[in-house]
Formats: structure tokens, C-alpha cells, sequence
């Protein structure tokens, strides 16, 4: 951990942040800090939770991340629901350990996510401005326009951009999908390695 410049305030109760009687309110204006190999210089961050609902703005201006995130969310200990909106001129990804090549970002987004923090998920809203660099090339994409849901009964998906629109509707949830993906690439896996495709 590098040497800390900059000022932090805060005062709350509780520490499961989910539970209604937890409560925080944090200033933080960060002008100097890094973890490891990450840069952290250059956030200032306000962070409110009371009674459940809270409330938080990051702006960050340092090499992995230039832009302003905000959340705000409803939270329990079974419920969460909570919107979450981005305006990035700049993300690295390589540089945040997410991806292993150079690969940044740029985008907008408001996200309305729903969950019941087990087997229920809800994902709807947009990604707009959507540009990718790699080491070679720069991607722009259309809007993206998602509603996305999983539960123990369906997963279905509806993703629009341009003329792509795709709709998925499938029996069970996400972990059912997955070890139904899962089971199939090991079969391709199996008859890729002993030269057959049945």
C-alpha cells in the first residue's frame, strides 16, 4: 500500500451494510493513493446509507479510471434494488487486472438491477457511447438496450443494438443454463479431441 494524500470523514453504525439499522456517511477526496499496482489518485467519493437506502458518487481522474460513477439502491437483507449510472471517458481494463491484454473503455450507462441476493436477478436499462480500444484497433458499437432476468423457473434475455436483437427465453435458472453450457462444451471438448462431431 503507497502513502495516502488526501482526506477521508466518516461516521456510521453497524457493519453489515445491508441490514435497515446500518447507517454510513463518507466524504472522501482522494489526491494521492495507490494498492499495489493500481493508481488510485484523483477520486472524490460521497457515500450516504440510512435506513436502507443509500446513496453514493464517485468521480475518479487517474489512469484507470476517468469519470463519474453513481449508485442508488433500496437495500435489505433479502432484497436489493438499485440504479446504477456511469459516464466513462476512460476505463483500463488490462490495467485493472480484468482482462490480461491492453483493452480500454469508454461509455455511458444507466443499469436498473433487482435482486433477491439468492437465485433472482433483474438487469434492465442501456449502454450507450460504447467505444473499445485495443492494442491494434478502436470498436464503437449502437446502443445496447437490455432486459435481462433470471429465476429459479426462467432465465430470459432481450438485447437490441442496431440491428441486432436477440431473445433468449429458457427453462430454470442461471445455474441450470450453466452446467447446461457446461455439460455441452464438455461433449464438443470430447469429440473435438477424438476427431468426431455426432
Amino acid at each position: 500500500m503507497g502513502d495516502f494524500t488526501g482526506y477521508v470523514e466518516a461516521e456510521g453504525r453497524g457493519f453489515d451494510f445491508m441490514s435497515p439499522s446500518a447507517s454510513l456517511n463518507a466524504t472522501a477526496q482522494v489526491q494521492k493513493f495507490s494498492f499495489g499496482n493500481y493508481n488510485l489518485d484523483a477520486i472524490d467519493a460521497d457515500i450516504t446509507l440510512n435506513n436502507g437506502i443509500a446513496h453514493a458518487v464517485i468521480d475518479s481522474d487517474n489512469p484507470l479510471v476517468k469519470g463519474m460513477i453513481s449508485f442508488d439502491a433500496l437495500m435489505s437483507t433479502d432484497k436489493l434494488q438499485a440504479t446504477v449510472s456511469a459516464d466513462l471517458s476512460h476505463a483500463d481494463l488490462h490495467g485493472l487486472n480484468i482482462v490480461s491484454r491492453p483493452f480500454t473503455l469508454a461509455m455511458c450507462c444507466h443499469l436498473d438491477l433487482m435482486s433477491d441476493l439468492d437465485k433472482v436477478y433483474k438487469i434492465d436499462g442501456v449502454i450507450d457511447d460504447l467505444t473499445m480500444r485495443d492494442a491494434k484497433k478502436t470498436y464503437r458499437t449502437e446502443g445496447i438496450v437490455m432486459d435481462i432476468l433470471t429465476n429459479p423457473d426462467t432465465t430470459y434475455a432481450k438485447i437490441d443494438c442496431a440491428d441486432l436483437h436477440l431473445k433468449m427465453k429458457a427453462s430454470g435458472g442461471y445455474e441450470h443454463i450453466i452446467s447446461q453450457i457446461q455439460d455441452l462444451a464438455d461433449e464438443l471438448t470430447g469429440q473435438l479431441n477424438m476427431k468426431q462431431l455426432n
